[in-house]
This record gives C-alpha cells, sequence and structure tokens, in this order.
C-alpha cells in the first residue's frame, strides 16, 4: 500500500482516478521551475562577455549542424532500407518512369554543353579538381599524387593533372552517350 501511495503522488501532480484517468491534483507550479531555469541560463549568457556568447553560438550553430546531418542520414538510410525491398518489376516501372520523364525534357528542347573544355580549364587552374571531375572519386589516388605535386612544383602538376584528364574514358564516354541521346531524342526543327 505504501508503494501505490508513493507511485500515486508523482511530482507532477498526477493522480489516477479509478477508471484509470489521470487527473492533476493540488498546486503543480512545473512551468514556473522551466521559467526559473531559462531565466538562469539567460542571465549565465548575459554575464559570459562576447567571448562566451562567441563560443555558446559557435556550440549551438555545430549542434544544429549535427542535428540536421543525423536527419539527413536517417532519411538517406530509411530511403535505401525501403528500396531493398522493392521487387525488380518495380525497380524496372521506375527506371522506365525516369527514362521517360528525361525523353520528354529532350523532347521540349535542350543544350549541349561539351564538358571536356570546361574540364580542361578546371585542370589548367586546380588539377586535384580537373582530375576529380574525370575520374571522380575513384580517382582517389590520382588526386593525393596532384596535391602532393602541386605541393612540389605547381607545373608538373598540371601536366600531370592534363594527362589524367585527357585520358579519362568514362568522362568522355558519358558525355558522348548523353550528346547522341540528345539527338537522338531531342526536338527536331
Amino acid at each position: 500500500m505504501k508503494i501505490a501511495r508513493k507511485f500515486n503522488s508523482i511530482n507532477e501532480g498526477f493522480r489516477a482516478n479509478s477508471k484509470g484517468d489521470l487527473k492533476r491534483e493540488g498546486e503543480y507550479d512545473g512551468r514556473s521551475k522551466l521559467d526559473e531555469f531559462d531565466q538562469k541560463t539567460i542571465d549565465a549568457v548575459e554575464e559570459s562577455g562576447i567571448y562566451g556568447k562567441l563560443i555558446l553560438a559557435s556550440f549551438d550553430y555545430v549542434i544544429n549542424k549535427a542535428i540536421e546531418l543525423v536527419n539527413k542520414l536517417f532519411i538517406v538510410i530509411f530511403k535505401e532500407g525501403y528500396n531493398m525491398f522493392k521487387t525488380d518489376e518495380e525497380i524496372d516501372v521506375e527506371k522506365i518512369r525516369v527514362r521517360e520523364r528525361r525523353r520528354d525534357i529532350l523532347k521540349n528542347g535542350s543544350v549541349v554543353i561539351r564538358y571536356s573544355y570546361f574540364r580542361y580549364l578546371i585542370t589548367l587552374l586546380v588539377p586535384p579538381l580537373g582530375i576529380f571531375m574525370s575520374k571522380g572519386i575513384y580517382g582517389w589516388v590520382n588526386i593525393l599524387i596532384s596535391f602532393l605535386l602541386m605541393y612540389l612544383y605547381y607545373p608538373i602538376a598540371i601536366f600531370y593533372g592534363l594527362i589524367i584528364t585527357i585520358n579519362s574514358y568514362y568522362a568522355d564516354l558519358y558525355e558522348t552517350v548523353s550528346i547522341k541521346e540528345v539527338l537522338k531524342y531531342g526536338k527536331k526543327e
């Protein structure tokens, strides 16, 4: 009986009646305790000075960005987990839908920009970025070598980057396939 009485007299002042409904009993002023805590926090921040405010603002920014990152990761993981249970027919239907949407865009008119010229220009300015644009993340060793060469002697890094960019088969293949698709499904005049 003593345990039941202690359980029923919870800090917040709730008590269950005979039907199991919770009712507030007595005077509970939980909101004022929360307001008092908020006021103490505000006073502590005001007393900390400009550097304390800067540190607190920086910490708050980092925490908010971390929360956003966790939310985005959760969404991506959830979507990938959902896609894992799709049947082959659903995946094929989705691929066909994406292909048809792309063809509709091409029929309405599109502009083809030669990506390779832009890649060469970027490679001349920042060789590791040009290599990344050519090979993607799979060329990470080439990117590291390019960073090392940039550190040692910049013209050698440019030369190395141009060799890698010129010999990038996949980037050129993707550009060629895109141009063929535009010519095949593009707007006829």
